[in-house]
Formats: C-alpha cells, sequence, structure tokens
C-alpha cells in the first residue's frame, strides 16, 4: 500500500514538473522581444562619482532588461580631460556604453536603433 502510494506521488510531481519546464520555456520561445532601453546621462566639468553611477546604472539596467543590452550614453558637456578618459575606459569596458557631444545625440541615438 505504501510503495503505491509513494508511486502516485512521484509520478505526480513529475508531470507537474515536466509540465512546468514546458510553461516556462514556451513562454522564453513566444514572449515578444522587449524594446531598448537607452539611459542618458549628462556629465558636466569635473566629476568624481561618474564611474560609480556609470557602473551602477549598467548593473541594474542589465538586471531589469535580461534580454536585451541596455545603451547609456554619457553626454560630454565640458567634461575635463580625467573625466574623459574615465568615460571612454568604461564605454571600452563595459560595451554599452556610448560618449558624445550634445550635439551627436540624434546621430547616436538613430545608430542604436
Amino acid at each position: 500500500m505504501f510503495q503505491l502510494i509513494a508511486g502516485i506521488t512521484i509520478a505526480f510531481f513529475t508531470v507537474i514538473g515536466i509540465t512546468e519546464v514546458f510553461r516556462c520555456g514556451l513562454r522564453y520561445l513566444l514572449t515578444p522581444p522587449e524594446d531598448r532601453v537607452t539611459y542618458v546621462v549628462r556629465v558636466h566639468g569635473r566629476d568624481e562619482g561618474v564611474e560609480y553611477i556609470v557602473r551602477a546604472l549598467a548593473f541594474a539596467a542589465r538586471e531589469q532588461c535580461a534580454r536585451n543590452v541596455p545603451v547609456i550614453i554619457l553626454i560630454d558637456d565640458d567634461m575635463d580631460t580625467q573625466t574623459r578618459q574615465i568615460c571612454d575606459v568604461l564605454a571600452g569596458e563595459l560595451g554599452c556604453v556610448r560618449v558624445c557631444k550634445s550635439q551627436e545625440i540624434p546621430r547616436v541615438i538613430n545608430a542604436e536603433a
């Protein structure tokens, strides 16, 4: 009697597990892709915390948008050379960061679309 009840219980949980895996797979395959998220950050003068801000924003954006890579656009609003170097290093390191002047924003946004 115990073996019969244990067998039915194991079969029941096996069927539930298989259907759950199948359901999750279908949901992943059939959901439409998310739109690309673009963040714009204006950096002015000497900004000591730009690296922390951009890294935190990139981490949070990747956590929220699991299927698409977000784009972070840093607007150069008279940055000093050290801040510009930090932004260029972040752009090369993270891959989702673009640095541009305010006149170049339409070109950069259209290139990302």
